[in-house]
């Protein structure tokens, strides 16, 4: 299989953070990138008001429904004082990829109720931006009841996983306390299995022997 990937791996840290949105220097950014909208589980925003201040939740969203705006009321106090910040314009591939290195930690955060769409439960590495996060090294932090994302995510030392938006703090504390090994696990793993470049290497050998001229 050919995964929804990204050729080559660039996990080199990037500011592009502080200098397009004014974060302070030093600060660890949490990514959440998707959906803002009726049916979002934005309860994974509260996590920001139980972990370190040297944290920032980053909300890199779309709103199709305008909900946002009550995002933004629920999480005034956040927001004003630089806890949370709101994105809702659309970056362009590179500064997407520059604000993931920008990142600490990325949440790869689905709502619970999606589990009973067959497609979305079965969804795997069909995830972009679960994808994206590793392509630039970054440990991630997963829902647990989508199929087999306790053994990708965690038993690959690839992030954390838990059951509910109020167990991400905790997952932020078990990467934290360990950052360096599960980098290096992300990178091992993501070459050896991701890298789509690696992965499409041999469709591209077996399209040629199609197009050798036949003897």
């Amino acid at each position: 299989l050919v995964p929804n990937s990204y050729i080559g791996f660039q996990h080199a840290s990037s500011d592009f953070a502080e200098k397009r949105f004014g974060i302070p220097p030093g600060k660890r950014i949490l990514l959440y990138s998707g959906a803002i909208e009726r049916g979002t589980d934005i309860s994974f925003a509260q996590s920001i008001r139980l972990l370190p201040v040297a944290y920032v939740l980053f909300v890199n969203g779309f709103s199709r429904d305008g909900y946002v705006r009550t995002f933004k009321e629920l999480f005034a106090h956040e927001i004003e004082s630089g806890r949370i910040i709101v994105n809702e314009e659309t970056l362009n591939e590179e500064d997407y990829e520059l604000l993931i290195r920008s990142s600490y930690i990325c949440l790869a955060w689905y709502s619970k109720h999606l589990q009973d769409d067959f497609n979305m439960h079965f969804l795997g590495l069909s995830s972009g931006k679960l994808t994206r996060y590793l392509a630039c090294g970054r440990p991630v932090i997963a829902p647990d009841y989508f199929h087999g994302y306790r053994e990708l995510v965690e038993d690959k030392s690839l992030g954390a996983v838990c059951s509910e938006a109020a167990g991400i703090p905790g997952a932020v504390a078990r990467i934290e306390s360990d950052y360096d090994r599960f980098t290096a696990s992300v990178k091992a793993f993501y070459m050896e299995h991701l890298e789509f470049e690696m992965r499409f290497a041999p469709v591209v050998a077996f399209l040629r022997t199609c197009l050798e001229p036949k003897q």
